[in-house]
């Protein structure tokens, strides 16, 4: 067998606050198999180890101990069944990217959720949400890898747990690894533009009649006024609940 060193060498991380940050082991998970090698690997050795998907929403260390597995399971699966859409979708695709794809095929459910940075397996998480629209809505079932086990299984929606900015897997955090999402839309998507600003942003677009594009541009146009883009200015990004009250 390889050393761990051999297997998963030292790599620096990227992240969008863009601070110096090093794996002492990185792992690149393109596969279940890979994953399952990882968590293998890792209760065999008795080390660390930590999942990263697309590196928001994150502050890392200089030094990061153990070993960091890099979220890169891709491919999108789309079937249309009479009134039906369904979509699985690898974790490590990026998120903008899914929803730029969506709206390419037609299916505009998501268009409130444009511009939210990160990966697809990360979304069911925290249960994103932005603009009147929560991604729990259209998340049918989730592929998930037990981390003690190893072994695979899709959760329902049920299973999920889903709450306001909460599921499962930040409620135990430390017993799944998402694979994959599946997706569950109808065929028609009415655009919704009832969340405060995006009216006003879609009249000062011009738009009269609006189509879930005109929706994920007029989202997206706010969401660049609000927080600079990683690229240009390093950021974390924002993560906030709103209070809930009676």
């Amino acid at each position: 067998m390889l050393s761990l060193e051999s297997a998963y060498p030292p790599r620096a991380l990227a992240t969008s606050l863009a601070l110096p940050c090093r794996a002492q082991h990185c792992a690149d998970i393109a596969s279940t198999k890979d994953l399952q090698q990882v968590i293998r690997r890792a209760h065999n050795e008795s080390v660390q180890l930590q999942l990263l998907g697309g590196g928001t929403n994150v502050i890392a260390m200089p030094n990061v101990v153990g070993i960091t597995a890099r979220m890169r399971i891709r491919g999108v699966q789309l079937r249309r069944r009479k009134d039906v859409i369904r979509i699985e979708v690898g974790a490590g695709e990026n998120w903008q990217g899914f929803v730029r794809y969506c709206l390419g095929q037609g299916v505009g459910h998501l268009a409130n959720l444009s511009l939210i940075p990160g990966t697809v397996g990360a979304a069911p998480i925290q249960n994103i949400g932005a603009y009147g629209v929560e991604v729990a809505s259209y998340i049918e079932a989730v592929e998930v890898v037990d981390r003690q086990t190893g072994s695979v299984d899709w959760l329902s929606h049920a299973d999920c747990r889903f709450g306001y900015r909460d599921s499962i897997f930040r409620q135990r955090p430390d017993d799944f690894v998402i694979t994959k999402v599946r997706f569950y839309f109808s065929a028609v998507a009415t655009p919704n533009t009832g969340y405060a600003g995006i009216e006003e942003e879609l009249r000062g677009m011009g738009v009269v009649r609006p189509r879930s594009v005109d929706v994920a541009e007029a989202v997206s146009r706010i969401r660049r006024r609000k927080l600079p883009d990683p690229k240009q200015v390093p950021n974390a990004g924002s993560f906030f609940k709103n209070p809930q009250l009676t």
